[in-house]
């Protein structure tokens, strides 16, 4: 069954206040990449993909992310180490292709799609065996 737009405002609402109280409220690019995957998360997927099981677990994973710099915080961290280095190289990709209009040698520009797969795996690997939803 689908979810109600309550429903998602309210997970979408709980998420985000986890998040920053994780993050600590920080103005910098750990804050702008947060929201922005958070966004894209319930953007992105459809709706039957929902699971309240899932986006409390997630929640609970980020309020213990907040409340000390234990395993959880550390994950977290690195997550969004690594999205924002992903984002970085996607704008910065997107500038060269604008000016240049080439993307490189063929074998760099290979190694470059493909250098964030094991990162991703991991990834699904961690929300399926944790039950979360970190996207």
């Amino acid at each position: 069954m689908a979810p109600t737009s309550h429903e998602l405002s309210t997970a979408y609402r709980n998420l985000l206040r986890s998040s920053l109280q994780a993050i600590q409220y920080t103005r910098g690019p750990a804050r702008k990449t947060m929201i922005s995957r958070l966004r894209l998360g319930f953007r992105k997927p459809p709706a039957s993909d929902f699971s309240q099981a899932r986006i409390d677990r997630t929640v609970e994973f980020l309020q213990g992310a907040a409340r000390s710099t234990g395993l959880e915080h550390k994950i977290l961290k690195s997550l969004l180490f690594t999205w924002y280095g992903q984002e970085k190289w996607a704008q910065d990709r997107m500038r060269q292709s604008r000016t240049s209009g080439e993307t490189g040698k063929y074998g760099k520009k290979q190694l470059r799609l493909n250098a964030y797969d094991g990162f991703e795996f991991a990834l699904w690997m961690l929300n399926e065996k944790m039950g979360t939803c970190l996207r």
